[in-house]
């Protein structure tokens, strides 16, 4: 979020405890105990404060929650599949007798302003995506077999595998059209989608059948075959799925162009995202052959090979990665945040080494999160944590989170963490973001020029310890606030950008005196006066107050330590 918060979801059989925020156990259904129960969202800050935490809904069958998304006006958009009696937070209930999907639209608060479910269409349903538009209209994919959806009626899809629909519901929740991305017989599964750069909708996958208008198909690696072949309406593998990414019309949902690729083994297109110049990034997987892939043709290793590329406005691949590394690894998500690319990954044990960046895993699996520069390809850093795997990852000027789970034990940024249950799976919600660097000496402000102001009382607070950490940050918008710190007189920190992500100091307090810290305003920003939340911690409890300061009076806290 803007202020640098983060919104999590998620779906439980169990109670859920996040700090002080708890949602009870419901009730399993005696024919399925193991089902999920419940969905819930919270909100947390960057110094891991869980604002609030909600119910979503409950099911009497199961409910599976997938996707989440935020549209410009910080409306948050949810997607799942779900079964049986729907009851959600908002007193609605609904009833679904087969698999089908749910959405629900909330505000920043987590409160609910519509919520709906849609029937499976005649197949099991098990993953959503969801793509809100400024309309306030949202797109989603979701499987089907013959049905309706809104004013459209999907065909059936291939046996064995169902195909997908690209729909459209309307600001209250209620559908609008669908159409099929695998047509009749068609069989296909969908894994990402964004915009373009014109604003239509671009969806990446693999398919076996795909009976639809404008096909493109790309020749094999070494096959001999043409780079391109003409258009096409119907399109066979040879039974292995294929990668495919998709271009459909934002406003009726048919497909411009549908690009193909693959050979006599099996490939797939898991991610993808694209920026304003019309470049398209996808995540691939490789399963031991080659793939031609526009100009260029990516080498796959033993076992799974993930690799990222860059397509440009016309489809020539500008670069890609193959990461070599052996066993199953699995690219799951990109995030795109202007100046770097990133990406969510699996790695399997082992080394991998790509560009300047190594990494070593020891467990079964690793939780990966790489840095690309978007421009040329070369991979810049990795962070990863052991026994796990990162799901997404969700970047804004080189901050943001990343979100999956880990599996018995973890050690990541120099805490260990163990799941509650042996043998059971932990989700986890990582920070990310390159450290944060105090202003220069020379960029300082001269600080014997601040004039004599006075300064004004407006907390008391008493602490258990002498040694102190004073955790301070920008709780309000980020304006541009100035300030300067102040313990009995002694500058502590001098003309400090205030930040919406915290910086913490250790201190020393004197005894039995009262000991006063003050803040100074040197900048009041956009907004004024300059206000900061602070937290201090004494080694057994958390004081959190926020502090105001302007240039005519500074806010102080007095701070009483008593052996």
């Amino acid at each position: 979020m803007d202020n640098g918060d983060a919104i999590f979801f998620g779906t439980s059989r169990t109670s859920i405890s996040y700090g002080p925020r708890h949602l009870k156990r419901l009730k399993a259904n005696p024919a399925d105990p193991n089902s999920l129960k419940s969905a819930y969202i919270g909100r947390i800050s960057p110094d891991k404060k869980i604002r609030w935490l909600k119910s979503i809904a409950e099911a009497s069958y199961g409910i599976y929650a997938h996707d989440l998304e935020r549209d410009i006006f910080g409306n948050i958009y949810i997607s799942g599949s779900c079964q049986g009696l729907i009851h959600f937070a908002n007193g609605q209930e609904q009833n679904q007798d087969e698999m089908g999907i749910f959405m629900v639209k909330l505000n920043q608060d987590g409160d609910i302003i519509w919520a709906n479910t849609f029937s499976g269409l005649k197949s099991k349903v098990h993953a959503y995506y969801l793509l809100p538009r400024d309309d306030g209209k949202c797109y989603i994919l979701g499987n089907h077999g013959q049905g309706n959806f809104g004013n459209s009626k999907l065909p059936l899809g291939g046996d064995g595998q169902y195909s997908q629909y690209l729909g459209l519901v309307s600001d209250r929740g209620q559908p609008l059209w669908a159409t099929s991305l695998g047509g009749e017989g068609g069989k296909i599964s969908a894994s990402d989608m964004c915009y373009d750069s014109q604003g239509h909708v671009l969806i990446c996958g693999n398919y076996r059948i795909m009976n639809r208008p404008n096909i493109i198909i790309h020749g094999a690696a070494n096959s001999g075959q043409k780079t391109k072949a003409d258009s096409v309406t119907i399109s066979r593998t040879n039974g292995s799925v294929q990668s495919f990414i998709g271009r459909y019309h934002k406003d009726t949902g048919e497909p411009l162009a549908i690009h193909t690729y693959g050979g006599s083994r099996m490939h797939n297109a898991t991610a993808i995202s694209s920026d304003e110049e019309g470049n398209v990034y996808v995540g691939l997987n490789l399963y031991g052959e080659d793939l031609a892939f526009g100009s260029k043709v990516i080498p796959a290793y033993k076992g799974t090979t993930m690799a990222l590329a860059k397509l440009d406005k016309n489809w020539n691949c500008q670069w890609y990665k193959s990461f070599d590394t052996p066993g199953s690894d699995h690219l799951h998500d990109i995030s795109l945040d202007g100046n770097k690319l990133y990406a969510a990954a699996m790695i399997a044990k082992g080394n991998l080494t790509m560009d300047e960046v190594q990494l070593q895993t020891r467990g079964l699996w690793s939780g990966a999160i790489f840095r690309f520069d978007p421009n040329t390809g070369n991979c810049e850093n990795v962070e990863s944590w052991e026994v796990g795997n990162a799901d997404c990852v969700a970047m804004k000027d080189g901050k943001g989170y990343a979100g999956g789970w880990f599996h018995y034990t973890m050690n990541l940024a120099g805490e260990e963490f163990t799941t509650t249950t042996d043998g059971q799976f932990n989700a986890i919600l990582v920070r990310l973001g390159p450290p944060e660097q105090d202003p220069a000496p020379d960029s300082l402000v001269v600080l014997d020029s601040i004039p004599e102001i006075a300064s004004e009382t407006q907390h008391v607070i008493e602490v258990e310890n002498s040694s102190i950490t004073v955790t301070f940050w920008d709780d309000e918008e980020v304006d541009g606030d100035i300030i300067s710190l102040k313990l009995n007189g002694q500058w502590i920190i001098r003309s400090y950008s205030l930040r919406g992500s915290p910086k913490t100091l250790s201190l020393e307090l004197e005894a039995n005196r009262s000991n006063y810290l003050e803040m100074f305003a040197l900048d009041e920003g956009s907004i004024p006066p300059v206000t900061s939340a602070i937290i201090i911690r004494d080694g057994n409890r958390n004081h959190q107050v926020s502090l105001r300061s302007s240039p005519s009076s500074n806010g102080q806290i007095e701070i009483r330590w008593i052996p």
